[in-house]
């Protein structure tokens, strides 16, 4: 009899001591959230750790999804760690204020530009003519809209880049160099569902109204602007385009210049724009994305309306004048 009772005991609590690991286990899985409008690493921090200074062990979590802290946008799937873990991981330490460096410029700065190309982004397929409000044929943050896919690699939950063909054959304005094709990035949508070729997407980001026939590319986070760059190889050139239905540029605005990856450009760098004689700068300008030839520019300071011709250089350039 007790033979007995010892080994029902002992199983008793050999399925208990499972069940309870089964618990834990379960309990230190990550959690999954889909980032809201407003929401910021440290607001979700507070939200599911009752404190804001643990955004960072979130911001580990997701990584390869927020390559800043500062870039997380509505309807990004983050994993949010265990509550349990993260203070075991700060237990006995003093949680201090840390505040991640931001960007220079927003990623939405950096995404929606125009610019000019030679090599498409590869096609995933279209905004489709298939309405999916019949009062509706502009569409914006928040819209639902029908796509057609042409790669099967989209899969419910991919986000993808919304762009449009503004002219075919760019030439330089002069001296008629064929540069490639006017591209300008619009939106980022959200796919839903997916049924054979035919997919229904939501518009998380856009920068303008999307339209039928728009193309659609993977999107992917550019790396972010942490700072300027003056350190720029001589290089000059000239502003040979504007952005769309534009005839000048001032504080704020984009332009493009004849000056790309085969001149060893990067993002951040930092041109002059002048008149001569050579110290007489009127610009300047923050490269944000780069092509082959071809440079797409913010203009951040400016002590004249910039056009169509405008010199550009850098400041290495300059002092060697």
């Amino acid at each position: 009899m007790w033979d007995k009772r010892l080994i029902k005991g002992i199983f008793g609590a050999l399925v208990l001591g499972f069940l309870v690991l089964n618990y834990a286990g379960a309990a230190q899985k990550p959690l999954k959230y889909t980032v809201k409008e407003g929401d910021t690493l440290w607001t979700i921090s507070e939200h599911f750790y009752g404190s804001p200074f643990y955004w960072y062990f979130i911001w580990e979590a997701n990584r390869d999804k927020a390559k800043n802290p500062h870039w997380i946008f509505p309807g990004q799937e983050l994993l949010i760690p265990p509550k349990e873990e993260v203070i075991a991981k700060t237990k006995g330490k003093l949680i201090i204020e840390k505040e991640a460096a931001k960007p220079v410029f927003h990623w939405e700065k950096q995404v929606f530009v125009p610019y000019i190309t030679k090599r498409l982004p590869q096609v995933y397929g279209y905004v489709s003519s298939e309405v999916f409000d019949p009062e509706k044929t502009l569409y914006s943050r928040g819209d639902f809209l029908n796509l057609n896919l042409t790669d099967q690699a989209v899969q419910p939950g991919d986000f993808l880049l919304v762009y449009k063909v503004v002219e075919d054959g760019f030439e330089h304005p002069f001296d008629g160099r064929y540069l490639g094709k006017f591209v300008k990035n619009v939106a980022v949508v959200k796919v839903i569902k997916i049924k054979g070729n035919k997919a229904l997407a939501k518009v998380m980001v856009n920068d303008e109204s999307v339209m039928e026939g728009y193309r659609l590319t993977k999107f992917e986070m550019p790396d972010p602007i942490m700072k300027l760059n003056y350190k720029v190889p001589a290089v000059a050139g000239k502003i040979i385009a504007l952005e769309e239905e534009r005839v000048s540029a001032n504080i704020g605005d984009l332009v493009i210049v004849d000056i790309g990856k085969d001149r060893g450009i990067s993002p951040g760098d930092v041109l002059f724009a002048y008149v001569k004689p050579w110290d007489n700068k009127v610009g300047k300008l923050v490269v944000l994305k780069v092509n082959e030839d071809t440079s797409t520019c913010y203009v951040l300071r400016e002590a004249r309306t910039l056009e169509v011709g405008v010199d550009v250089a850098s400041n290495a350039y300059l002092e060697m004048q």
